[in-house]
């Protein structure tokens, strides 16, 4: 049985589930001073890198379609084509309010999510008792929110990490092309392809294979990444098969709460691990970009709209028609 929380059923009242995801995830930062800096935190953002192909065309209809889908621990987020951001299933501290303003990314977190405004500055919302939600000052090409923290990279390449630590936030120096926070640990593709992980590891979550790779996705316990082959390397946690990516190509993936889901070069999703809600069954279709939560998934298809599936109690799969 995977450490996760247990899933709540359907018929689980909204306020119960929100106010529980709440307390669970205090409950870990307090665990966390009298357990040897090992705490198991809520469930970590999925950042995902998708597929540098040019996109299909617009639909017939004139809809442009969505871009930087983001999955966290029970919510989505996304840029609408106005580049507003929208942001959909539980809110019990605002993480599905987000700012007004035009944005060129967006990421979610457990229970904060944050976008890069067009300006390059970086806006977060949602609970804010780690400091999670106080970015820096400055300008930022990348952010990835995790369970309590959240990286970004500067205008330079170098990361910046605010937020709970246990060593997560401690980024190390040099010039990165991607990065990902996961649920208490943080990684990094370095300009040469090789990957560096730091924070908790207590599930070997932050010991990156040696190789070249293209694109990194950290989840909770458990870290992917495409190799130059276009193969999926996995390694953390694999309880409950997360990290057994299978043996074919793709161009992107995500690490989720205890499944991982990708993009073939068809642009089909396959995903593995945990499926007790059904978020490692995507449904048929072609899709440009998809985004691992806790107990769902969330993808945008090829007419530029978007699909979710897994758990719905907490309206996490009630995506905006456009």
């Amino acid at each position: 049985m995977s450490d996760l929380p247990a899933a709540a059923p359907p018929a689980t009242p909204a306020g119960q589930t929100a106010a529980a995801l709440a307390a669970a995830a205090l409950a870990l930062s307090a665990a966390a001073c009298g357990n040897g800096g090992n705490p198991e935190p809520a469930p970590a953002a999925a950042p995902v890198l998708t597929s540098s192909d040019p996109a299909p065309p617009a639909e017939p209809d004139g809809f442009a379609g969505f871009d930087s889908l983001t999955s966290g621990g029970l919510h989505s987020c996304v840029l609408r084509p106005d580049r507003g951001v929208a942001c959909w299933g539980n809110n019990s501290l605002g993480q599905s309010e987000p700012p007004d303003g035009t944005f060129t990314e967006a990421a979610a977190g457990t229970l904060h999510s944050c976008g890069i405004r067009t300006d390059g500055s970086i806006a977060c919302w949602g609970t804010n008792w780690d400091e999670q939600s106080e970015p820096p000052e400055g300008s930022y090409q990348a952010v990835s929110a995790g369970a309590d923290h959240t990286c970004a990279l500067d205008s330079s390449g170098a990361a910046v990490c605010w937020g709970s630590s246990y060593g997560q936030t401690e980024a190390p120096a040099g010039s990165f092309a991607a990065l990902a926070a996961g649920g208490q640990h943080s990684c990094a593709l370095h300009q040469d392809g090789s990957i560096v992980c730091w924070g908790e590891n207590q599930h070997g979550q932050a010991d990156p294979p040696a190789g070249r790779y293209t694109a990194l996705s950290a989840g909770y316990f458990h870290t992917c990444a495409i190799n130059d082959q276009d193969r999926i390397t996995c390694w953390g946690k694999n309880e409950d098969g997360q990290a057994e990516a299978p043996e074919e190509p793709f161009t992107a993936v995500s690490a989720g709460g205890a499944h991982t889901c990708a993009l073939r070069p068809d642009r089909t999703a396959a995903c593995w691990g945990e499926n007790q809600a059904g978020q490692a069954d995507p449904p048929a279709g072609r899709y440009t970009a998809l985004s691992a939560g806790y107990f769902h998934t969330c993808a945008i298809n090829d007419e530029g709209r978007i699909n979710c599936w897994g758990y719905h109690w907490e309206g996490q799969l009630d995506a905006p028609a456009e």
